[in-house]
Order: structure tokens, then C-alpha cells, then sequence
């Protein structure tokens, strides 16, 4: 466990991104609405289908990493890519018809990463502006929104 002091550091975290939070809704709170007009927006009511051949390509050029959220290593989904993918664009293509993505892909890992150095600046490590946040989704979920934006994008 961390102790004492890695619990002061996770409150401390905790406190900033409270305060940042509520400081932001304090300097906004006066802005008056924005005005957003009414208009007509097509429904996704057919697109073209994601097809096995495409989920493979997706697969073989996914970044050879994995997340702790994934139930087996990457490498081993690209190994097994040209069974995989059938199942796969099946799956992604029910969940756009249904409208309905699996809560298991929502799922996110949220690390803090100290920002990168740069000549001249010495980041103060107790110091929480000195961290960015990074998103890990699971390599599955991650190609799925990776297919669905190569289908809204054309």
C-alpha cells in the first residue's frame, strides 16, 4: 500500500480537480445560454456494414499494446485476427442496428502520467498541474469506435 503519504497525494488530487472543477463552473455560471437553433439531422438508418475483411485490416494495424481491461494480450487477437473477425464485424454491425454498445467496452483504465520535461523547466512533482490523465479502453472497444468512425466518416 502507499501509506500515509500516497493517501495525502490521492486527496490531494482529489482536492485540485474538485477545486479546478468548481472554479470553472463558478467563471461560467453568469455566461448566458448559448443559442442552439433547431435543425433537421439525419438518423443513421443504414450505413454500410463493417465486413470481416475490414475488422482484420482494423486488427493488424492496431498498436501492439495491451490494457489491463483486455481479456487476453493484443498479440494474440492479431494471431487469431482471420478467425476473429467474422465474429467481430457480426458483433459491431447487431450493435449499431440495436443501437446498443456492451457496457463491458465502456470500461476505461484513467492513469496520471507526469508531463514531459523540456529544457529549462523542472516540473514540481507534488505539484498536480504537473500530471496529465490518460485514457486506456480495452483494445476491443478501441476498435470498435475505431470502425464506427471509418463508417460516419464517409
Amino acid at each position: 500500500m502507499l501509506g500515509d503519504a500516497g493517501d495525502k497525494m490521492a486527496e490531494d488530487f482529489a482536492a485540485f480537480f474538485r477545486d479546478k472543477v468548481e472554479s470553472v463552473r463558478a467563471s461560467t455560471m453568469t455566461t448566458p445560454p448559448h443559442d442552439v437553433r433547431h435543425r433537421l439531422t439525419p438518423t443513421l438508418e443504414c450505413w454500410t456494414p463493417v465486413t470481416a475483411a475490414e475488422v482484420e485490416k482494423l486488427i493488424a494495424s492496431a498498436p501492439c499494446k495491451t490494457c489491463q481491461l483486455d481479456p487476453v494480450p493484443t498479440w494474440l487477437i492479431k494471431d487469431m485476427k482471420s478467425l476473429l473477425s467474422p465474429f467481430v464485424a457480426l458483433l459491431f454491425n447487431k450493435s449499431l442496428a440495436s443501437g446498443h454498445f456492451p457496457q463491458d467496452f465502456k470500461n476505461a483504465v484513467v492513469k496520471s502520467l507526469q508531463k514531459k520535461r523540456w529544457p529549462g523547466h523542472q516540473p514540481d512533482e507534488k505539484l498536480q498541474t504537473s500530471f496529465k490523465f490518460v485514457i486506456h479502453l480495452q483494445t476491443f472497444g478501441e476498435s470498435c469506435t475505431d470502425s464506427t468512425t471509418g463508417i460516419f466518416g464517409q
